[in-house]
């Protein structure tokens, strides 16, 4: 077993550590190119499942202090971003690099950044973006 989140978890029980514990960043990732990959490999996988429309909402699940892979969807038509945590980690000034970086990642059709599992490149056109 592991004793570090043992000794964290329980360190959540002590008063004024919780306060310490949240001003902590998380280590999301602060990759433009991670966040357009996982979000072009996630709309790809959705159209391969019969999902030909880009979903009207999306909620993620702890993004932490990146909300690249939200800035992505809200990019590619998602209307709304629903940007799940127990505690607000977003880090607005590396948000607002990656944002820059998307768009123009969007802008020009880049493709995806690197091969990944699962293979989705044949759905892909000859750019290695979206059909």
């Amino acid at each position: 077993m592991e004793v570090i989140p043992v000794i964290k978890g329980i360190m959540t029980y002590v008063p004024g550590v919780t306060n310490q514990l949240a001003k902590r960043r998380t280590s999301g990732t602060a990759s433009a190119k991670y966040c357009y990959e996982v979000w072009l490999k996630h709309l790809t996988m959705l159209w391969e499942s019969g999902m030909r429309v880009i979903p009207d909402a999306l909620a993620e699940l702890g993004p932490g202090s990146s909300l690249g892979i939200g800035l992505a969807a809200l990019l590619s038509g998602v209307r709304r971003y629903y940007a799940l945590d127990v505690v607000g980690y977003a880090n607005t000034e590396c948000n607002l690099i990656v944002l820059d970086q998307l768009v123009d990642f969007f802008s020009r059709r880049l493709g995806r950044p690197s091969k990944g599992w699962p293979d989705y490149d044949q759905y892909l056109d000859s750019n290695l973006f979206l059909i």
